[in-house]
């Protein structure tokens, strides 16, 4: 009788197991397709503080720009980004995209940033490299109106033009004492963009191309068709001799291009050199009105061959039209062969 009865439990398992792998799951419920928000068309970040200009954003089916506006003059216009778009400028709430660095944003800030609609407002958030720091920032747009007719550089309007990439015309090293000299000339082929502070990249590397030690000059700005001179030294943190020195533009800059009547700023000059016993001394003269003016001095010894013998240099101050006298030390005491540079840090234009 038991037996009987483990054969009916048996065969009733059997059957359920069977009926239960044959039946179909339910098909899912269709979910509605996301309302999208067109997105196109001007926008402003209204907690922008920066007295005089504000920050704006433009967006239509192919571009994202970002531009800091002057509020009294728009030709006056830094452009800062230049990016994707995705779905035709459409997007949902509180969806988002990557908008990647458009193809002509060689001198633009050149990092990924994350674009989200939640409330009808814009989130953009980029992650920023800052030599071993790394941040993130957000900025709130809205929608509002500024004046796009002065847009500079790019598929949008009539003031389209092909951006050149800066070129370094020369560049030398030298390594003396542990302290590895650099020197670069940078041209700006454009005829109507000023780029606002690059910054590049140097770097000291042994024979096996490990890198050895790093530095990362920055320039205020470089007018069009203006050679600017940058030049300082590294106090190396090890004791193996560099074999090779190289000099790139950073990948971490932030660099603007600036289109309008701040296309040109008329350079730092340097007059009343004298050459003393281990010294050099002069003045820098800013004959442009505005603000003060942060500027750098270099004085570099070349050998006859070209060779750096020796640089150093000094920082300083210029007042609006005004001037500055500087005097640096040099560790050789051949002075008269040096060559004296002033280059702007940062100053007035900002």
């Amino acid at each position: 009788m038991k037996k009987h009865i483990s054969c009916i439990l048996l065969v009733v398992l059997f059957l359920t197991l069977f009926t239960g792998c044959g039946k179909t799951p339910a098909e899912p419920e269709p979910q509605p397709e996301p309302e999208l928000t067109d997105i196109k068309g001007l926008w402003i970040a209204p907690d922008y503080d920066a007295e005089g200009t504000i920050l704006a954003a433009k967006i239509d089916d192919e571009y994202v720009g970002i531009f800091e506006v002057d509020k009294e003059d728009p030709s006056r216009i830094f452009a800062l980004f230049m990016g994707s778009v995705e779905n035709g400028g459409a997007v949902a709430e509180d969806g988002s995209w990557i908008s990647k660095p458009a193809k002509n944003n060689a001198y633009l800030n050149a990092e990924e940033h994350t674009i989200t609609l939640k409330e009808g407002q814009l989130v953009f958030d980029v992650s920023i490299k800052e030599y071993e720091f790394d941040y993130t920032e957000e900025t709130v747009f809205i929608r509002g109106e500024w004046d796009d007719s002065k847009m500079p550089w790019t598929e949008w309007g009539e003031n389209e033009s092909l951006i050149k990439d800066l070129e370094i015309k020369d560049s030398k090293w030298a390594l003396v004492d542990n302290r590895l000299y650099y020197y670069m000339e940078i041209y700006n082929p454009n005829t109507d963009i000023m780029v606002s502070c690059p910054r590049y990249l140097i770097e000291a590397k042994d024979a096996s191309g490990n890198v050895l030690d790093t530095t990362r000059p920055e320039l205020h700005h470089i007018s069009p068709g203006e050679e600017v001179i940058s030049a300082g030294l590294i106090s190396l943190s090890t004791n193996i001799s560099p074999a090779t020195v190289t000099f790139t533009q950073d990948s971490y800059l932030e660099k603007y291009l600036h289109t309008g009547e701040f296309t040109s700023i008329a350079p730092l000059e340097i007059k009343d050199i004298s050459y003393g016993n281990y010294t050099v001394s002069g003045k820098v003269v800013n004959t442009e009105g505005g603000e003060i003016r942060e500027y750098t001095v270099a004085a570099i010894i070349f050998d006859a061959n070209g060779n750096i013998i020796d640089i150093d240099t000094i920082g300083g101050d210029v007042a609006a039209n005004g001037e500055s006298a500087f005097s640096l030390y040099l560790h050789s005491p051949d002075t008269g062969s040096a060559k004296v540079f002033v280059y702007e840090n940062s100053g007035w234009l900002h």
